[in-house]
């Protein structure tokens, strides 16, 4: 399996830390709100056998330094994410994410559609319904090991068997982070970028959007929006799989982004 090298990079705009490895076309793969780019590692290096893969933190989140709440907005982190871009000097490259970003990769392809070759989103945020409202505040934060299972329950198909001692550090920390979140959260929804809606019928690069068939973080529903909204995206359902496709589904997420991607390539190189 290719290994995936770990670099880091400070820009004017922010601090970058990723993985990179693999010959291909160039595959760019965002981690969700809050995430970190190790959820897209097993992923990563299945696709580096066809993709020159990369695999950044968002600026803030993960092993970056934090930043003020405001300099979460999605419009900051879109001017930090085609700095980085354009400094690794990557030509149309596919750029794709989880959750949050799968939706900070479609608004760089709607900033500049003639940079960005392809779009491959897992469980994407950004669609508003009724039901549904993109980065809203999260009440009380979990207060027991038994409420935190609850949350996996949402993130997963069939939440992982964790060792009660590393399940309390995860919620210790899910704790401590709580109000930060959501302060990031309400600076997010202060920007209309937080709400896609209006913005999908003007997406030119094709897309492939997957989703989970028991994603319990963001509706399912809300998946036959996307092609609604924007008619060439290929929408793909994944069974036996919640929001975390790229952790749960591997093999079947990898075998659907290789399809996609590599048939674009050769039809448009």
């Amino acid at each position: 399996m290719v290994t995936l090298e770990k670099k880091q990079r400070q820009l004017p705009l922010g601090q970058w830390i990723w993985f990179q490895g693999g010959q291909g076309p160039a595959l760019v793969l965002f981690p969700g709100f809050g995430d970190s780019h190790k959820t897209f590692l097993r992923l990563g290096r299945e696709l580096a056998q066809d993709f020159e893969v990369f695999l950044p933190e968002t600026p803030g989140f993960g092993e970056t330094e934090p930043l003020a709440p405001s300099e979460y907005r999605l419009s900051r982190q879109v001017a930090r994410c085609w700095q980085w871009l354009e400094a690794l000097g990557l030509q149309r490259p596919f750029l794709g994410g989880n959750s949050a970003g799968g939706q900070l990769a479609a608004l760089l392809a709607l900033e500049r559609p003639a940079q960005v070759r392809g779009l491959v989103l897992l469980a994407p945020q950004g669609v508003e319904t009724a039901d549904f409202v993109p980065y809203s505040h999260k009440n009380d934060p979990p207060q027991s090991l038994e409420d935190y299972r609850g949350i996996l329950a949402k993130l997963y198909h069939r939440p992982p068997e964790l060792p009660q001692e590393q399940l309390a550090q995860i919620l210790a920390k899910a704790q401590s982070r709580w109000d930060w979140l959501n302060q990031i959260r309400a600076e997010i929804r202060c920007e209309p970028e937080y709400r896609l809606n209006d913005r999908l019928a003007g997406l030119k690069p094709p897309a492939l959007v997957l989703w989970g068939e028991q994603d319990g973080r963001i509706p399912t529903a809300i998946a036959p929006h996307w092609k609604r909204l924007c008619p060439q995206v290929r929408l793909e359902r994944i069974e036996a799989c919640g929001h975390l496709p790229q952790l749960e589904q591997t093999a079947r997420t990898a075998q659907q982004v290789r399809r996609f991607g590599l048939g674009l390539a050769m039809d448009l190189d």
